[in-house]
Formats: C-alpha cells, sequence, structure tokens
C-alpha cells in the first residue's frame, strides 16, 4: 500500500495478485471488497481499480469515426463507482459512474481528460461510442485531470463488473489497485488494518507500502526552532516584564500626591505595594490575552485560506495570560519597591 499526501487526508493503494483466489472479495466486480475497507473507522472512500492487460486480451479500440486501432495509445482501466474520487469533477456536460451503472454491468465508458483531446470528444450531449474487442461502450462522461492515478487521464475507464464479465481477471502483470481517502491522521491505522479486512485469513496476499514518515526527518529541525523560540519568547517576557515595570513606575510618579494622601489617611506600605502590583498583573494579564486572541484569529484565518486545518494546544491558550499576568507582576515589584522609598511628606507636595 502505498500512499501520498493531500491536503487533509492520506491516499492508500493496496495491490494484490492477479488470480480470484488471492482476492475474492473482488471477483464479484469489487463492491465486497470496497465495502469490506470503507467499513473500517477512520475510511471516508475507497476506489478499486486495475489495467486491462492489453497484450494478454488483444485489445482492438476503436471509434466510430476511425479504423486506427488506438490500443497502443489510449489504456483501458476498470474501475468502481469511486473512480471520481480519484481526479476532478466530471465535465459539467456528462456524469460519472454511479453504483447502478457499475453494479448492473452496463457498457459504459469514462474518458479520462487527455483520451478525450485525443478522441475529438468535445460534447457528450452528441451520442459517442468506443468499440472495444468488438463491444460497443457508451461513453457517460469525462473525467477531470488525475494527479493522484496519473495514468487516468490518458485512459478509456470502464465499470468494474462489466471488466470482470467481459475481460476476464486482472493479470499479474496488471494486477488490482485500490485507492482509500482516510481521515486526517488515520492513514497508518489503516495501514495496519486494511489487509486483515479484506482477507483475515491470507493477509500476506497483499503488497502493502506505508508512507514515508516526514515527522521523523523533520524532528531535528523541530527542535531546533521550538528552541529558538523558548529562547525568544523569554527575552520577549523579559522586556515585557521591563515594559510593563516602567510604565507602572511612570503612572505611580504621576500619582504621588495620591500616594501620600492615602498614606496620610492611614495606609500602609503593603496596601500601596499591593495596589500597584494588582494594577501591574492586570495590564500584562489583559495585553497577554489581546495579543493571543489576535493570534488566533490569524491563524484560523490563514489555515481558512490554505485549507489547513488549525491545531493549537489548548494549554498554550492557558499559559499565555498567565505568562502576561507573571510578567506584570514582576513589573509591579519594581514599581512598588520606587513607591516604598517614596515619603509621604514629599508625595503630598507633589502636583
Amino acid at each position: 500500500m502505498s500512499y501520498s499526501r493531500t491536503q487533509a487526508r492520506l491516499l492508500t493503494l493496496p495491490r494484490w495478485n492477479g488470480a480470484c483466489g488471492a482476492y475474492e472479495k473482488s471477483c464479484d466486480g469489487g463492491e465486497d471488497a470496497t465495502s469490506a475497507v470503507t467499513a473500517l473507522r477512520g475510511v471516508e472512500s475507497a476506489t478499486l481499480y486495475w489495467q486491462l492487460d492489453a497484450d494478454a486480451l488483444g485489445l482492438d479500440v476503436r471509434i466510430a469515426t476511425s479504423t486506427q486501432n488506438l490500443a497502443d495509445s489510449l489504456a483501458v482501466y476498470a474501475a468502481d463507482a469511486g473512480v471520481d474520487d480519484l481526479a476532478s469533477p466530471v465535465r459539467p456536460d456528462g456524469t460519472g459512474f454511479t453504483d447502478f451503472l457499475v453494479s448492473s454491468g452496463a457498457h459504459s465508458a469514462l474518458l479520462g481528460e487527455r483520451a478525450a483531446e485525443k478522441l475529438s470528444i468535445d460534447d457528450l450531449r452528441l451520442p459517442a461510442t468506443i468499440s472495444i474487442n468488438g463491444e460497443r461502450f457508451t461513453v457517460v462522461g469525462v473525467l477531470g485531470r488525475s494527479e493522484a492515478v496519473p495514468q487516468l487521464n490518458t485512459a478509456i475507464i470502464i465499470p468494474t463488473r462489466t471488466a470482470l464479465e467481459v475481460f476476464g481477471q486482472p493479470t499479474p502483470q496488471h494486477p488490482a489497485h485500490m485507492t482509500v481517502r482516510t481521515d486526517v491522521g488515520a492513514a497508518d491505522l489503516i495501514a495496519r488494518q486494511v489487509r486483515y479486512a479484506l482477507r483475515p485469513d491470507a493477509p500476506a496476499l497483499f503488497t502493502v507500502t506505508a508512507p514515508q514518515d516526514w515527522s521523523r526527518a523533520t524532528d531535528g529541525v523541530e527542535d531546533s526552532v521550538s528552541g529558538l523560540l523558548l529562547a525568544v519568547a523569554v527575552a520577549i517576557l523579559v522586556i515585557s516584564a521591563l515594559a510593563i515595570g516602567i510604565a507602572t513606575m511612570s503612572s505611580v510618579n504621576e500619582r504621588a500626591a495620591e500616594t501620600g494622601l492615602r498614606r496620610a489617611l492611614g495606609a500602609r506600605s503593603r496596601h500601596i505595594h499591593l495596589q500597584v502590583v494588582i494594577e501591574a498583573a492586570l495590564l500584562g494579564g489583559l495585553g497577554a490575552l489581546t495579543g493571543e486572541s489576535i493570534g488566533v484569529l490569524v491563524i484560523v484565518v490563514v489555515s481558512a485560506l490554505h485549507h489547513w486545518t488549525p491545531v493549537m494546544d489548548p494549554m498554550l491558550l492557558v499559559a499565555g495570560p498567565v505568562l502576561g499576568t507573571t510578567a506584570g507582576v514582576v513589573g509591579g515589584l519594581m514599581a512598588a519597591r520606587a513607591v516604598s522609598r517614596l515619603k509621604t511628606v514629599d508625595a503630598l507636595r507633589r502636583p
């Protein structure tokens, strides 16, 4: 099973050999195979497909307006109704495979984007048919560009049940594949489970290739960046404490007369100190909360614009105001120390 990353999901591609006994769950057209996989928790969809063996079948592919055999330039694939998940949306003038078309063994066909260009099929409102080994297939739609399976861009695609009934089983040279679309973070688990979902009695019949775990390769970089950010955060915290202390000290100096009056009326130094520290703590906490709110808003907006999933540690949301309040307390203690040196008589003489 090989799979590559998309924006929010992982693609898994299990494959197995061509003998029917090795994958009995696909011998009926793939319904049981895809159902078994989609029943796994964390699986969004599954698509079964394979390429018809042109050499073994002696494929002869023609269109009504040409006598040329196109089997050398256009591959023929079998796929189930989930093939739409492997490509961009079907062209508006046609339709994709439905469960009915696949399960009924209809002689219908989809064309890849470049295959339609090669066959000069521009408007599906006009009937278009393709002959494959003398069997007529009606073109019902044109797939958009496929990034997951680029081979489909130049392919003619027929339903899996029809392919099994008319052309037989996949061959070892062109084994069947399945693409499984999973929830975010579920691909590794599905990679371990999908073999047993398909054949619990013989999971070794399937070839499974897990994706490269980029997290291990980036652990060192992340640790370095985290250390750098931690150093920057500590520096910002120290600067914030000094800034709050200076701002609080300036405020205290401006209210020196008020402080002197309170002392004259009986307020003790600890009461003045407590007031200064509380004011500075509130200043630091509210400042941190405001900055944190702006930061969260920016993360959500940027993630939405790039179709990312925003992930934030709840502990960080709590740590921001706590650290801001701590910086405020430290700054307030600095200002409170200056207040303690201020004499009552001098304070009352200030304007």
